[in-house]
């Protein structure tokens, strides 16, 4: 997974193996406007970033998990003043070709 905008990584935990929602291992990075991202799904020790890193927009973060019953084409964004954080479905450039989430 990649930043999708610069910013500094706030925190990191990629000990968990197996879990779902608030266990699961995830990366957060703030965003110099105050925005911050909740990046989740992350494969167990599979970060590449530490705490007070400075990314770039781009910057891998690290790998996602591969367990099926983790979509991992969304991520969390908390946009400053608002109430509560909203996921945002992801879309992957390979080469000259997107990748889309399928929406349910």
């Amino acid at each position: 997974m990649c930043a999708a905008r610069a910013g500094v990584v706030a925190t990191i935990r990629q000990d968990v193996t197996k879990a779902k929602g608030a266990q699961a291992n995830f990366i957060i990075v703030y965003h110099e406007d105050g925005g911050v991202a909740w990046y989740q799904n992350l494969q167990k020790n599979a970060g590449l970033v530490k705490a007070g890193q400075r990314v770039a927009a781009g910057d891998t973060l690290g790998y996602l998990s591969s367990e099926k019953q983790h979509p991992p084409l969304y991520f969390d964004v908390e946009y400053p003043g608002a109430e509560s954080p909203q996921a945002v479905l992801v879309t992957f450039q390979v080469g000259d070709k997107l990748f889309r989430p399928h929406q349910h």
